[in-house]
């Protein structure tokens, strides 16, 4: 009583506030500490997806998927930094890294580049100029360079017509293979249930799924009338991304190609899910997704080998082997037939110089690398789909090279097509060369 009658209203009110400011922040203590628990659960589910798209990527064959996607995937996150921070030279980095992408992987790298221009045309406002300069700017730090060697060495346009050449084919319809697609039935047939789940069907619906929602999103926000804030004009560009790169998975219908679509659909639907239902449950329903993902192309087996290697350094006795050539630093599973290769490179060393021209027929262009070997001819990889033109080519540069001998392997074929698919070249090799060796299924050839 003393104490209220000695102070002003002013004062009480003053530590009224005080005492209910003290109050909130207890009660808010609580509930601080439980999100951050929530938060290293969801970081650690995030780890462990990583970890299994890891597996997804990497089975099979090594195709370097995530180094081709990731490097466009790069310059998106570079973008979308310059959004948070407005920082020009995340912008810059952007263009930098695009460049980049599109020498790394020329399918990747036009959809960064075309995603990334759309975006900064329509989210750019008033200085979309200044933006699309510094992005540009970026770009022309590694094109530059690169283009004027390739102008120096007189191999410019002679790569845009073979990368022209080679795209218009890919569109054609080469290298494709049936989508496997849900089958319509008057029932479901519960029996086939695990079997969907276990093969690329899945990962074709779930990559379609993703591209639909980030669509979705999108025209849902313009339909609204809403502002885009930074994550709906992030998924706005993944998406567009998406729809190009698709294209890529399309024109070659293989399990590699599905994956460039399928692990930018799950990076929309994480974000389309947190979105809507916030971190901690996209974390389980992406983790659930993954997981039942997980049992396509046996993933559970090259998982089961990742951890092992990785808690024995790969140096279980028969888990892996390596080849016996410098050139070639890495290691194999079990069952790969090294002494093929091994047998013909230490041939080849022997025989050849360093730097000495050799033909390699038909599609073997590792030999070259790895018996440091020169091509006589323009054409490392003579595609069956090669038309006369570039085989008459070849033929030219072969004639010009007489003393060019040719390593011949007659089982060698890609998607089915061996070497007699290239009609003109093969009949040209076959009158005008005669086998002087052997090296297990290798045939060494010379001019008659």
């Amino acid at each position: 009583q003393s104490i209220q009658q000695t102070t002003t209203p002013s004062q009480q009110k003053v530590a009224a506030t005080q005492t209910k400011q003290s109050s909130s922040q207890i009660a808010a203590e609580e509930p601080q500490s439980a999100g951050n628990i929530s938060f290293y659960i969801a970081t650690g589910v995030f780890a462990v997806l990583f970890v299994i798209a890891l597996g997804i990527t990497t089975i099979l064959v090594r195709n370097n998927v995530e180094i081709r996607l990731g490097i466009g995937l790069l310059a998106i996150l570079f973008w979308y930094r310059y959004l948070q921070t407005k920082n020009s030279y995340w912008l810059l980095g952007s263009g930098v890294v695009t460049a980049l992408s599109g020498l790394v992987s020329l399918e990747v790298g036009v959809a960064t580049a075309l995603a990334l221009l759309s975006a900064l045309s329509i989210f750019g406002g008033k200085k979309r100029l200044k933006r699309v300069g510094n992005f540009f700017v970026g770009g022309l730090i590694i094109a530059v360079p690169v283009v004027l060697k390739m102008m120096l060495e007189g191999s410019l346009l002679p790569a845009i017509e073979q990368l022209n050449y080679y795209s218009s084919v890919f569109a054609a319809g080469y290298f494709n293979a049936s989508i496997p697609s849900t089958a319509v039935s008057a029932y479901y047939q519960w029996s086939l249930f695990d079997e969907h789940l276990s093969s690329q069907l899945f990962g074709w619906e779930l990559a379609k799924l993703g591209l639909l929602l980030g669509i979705f999103l999108v025209v849902m926000r313009v339909m609204e009338k809403k502002m885009f804030d930074g994550r709906d004009k992030l998924v706005a560009v993944l998406t567009l991304f998406n729809l190009i790169i698709f294209r890529s998975a399309l024109g070659r219908s293989d399990w590699y190609h599905l994956l460039f679509g399928l692990l930018v659909s799950l990076i929309i639907l994480a974000v389309v899910l947190e979105k809507t239902i916030g971190n901690n449950k996209t974390a389980i329903v992406l983790g659930v997704l993954l997981i039942v993902f997980g049992r396509t192309n046996g993933l559970r087996v090259h998982l089961d080998n990742l951890f092992l290697n990785w808690q024995t350094h790969g140096q279980v006795h028969g888990s892996v082997q390596e080849y016996d050539f410098e050139r070639m630093g890495v290691k194999v599973d079990v069952g790969v037939e090294v002494y093929k290769l091994n047998d013909i490179v230490a041939y080849l060393d022997e025989k050849f110089e360093n730097g000495e021209k050799v033909f390699m027929f038909p599609w073997m262009p590792d030999l070259y690398f790895f018996a440091e070997l020169r091509n006589p001819t323009k054409n490392d990889t003579p595609y069956g789909f090669f038309g006369e033109k570039y085989q008459k080519e070849t033929i030219a540069d072969l004639e010009n090279n007489p003393e060019a001998m040719i390593v011949f392997n007659p089982l060698r074929s890609i998607s089915g097509f061996d070497a007699a698919r290239l009609k003109l070249l093969n009949k040209y090799i076959m009158e005008n060369y005669e086998q002087v060796d052997e090296v297990e299924m290798y045939k060494i050839l010379r001019r008659i």
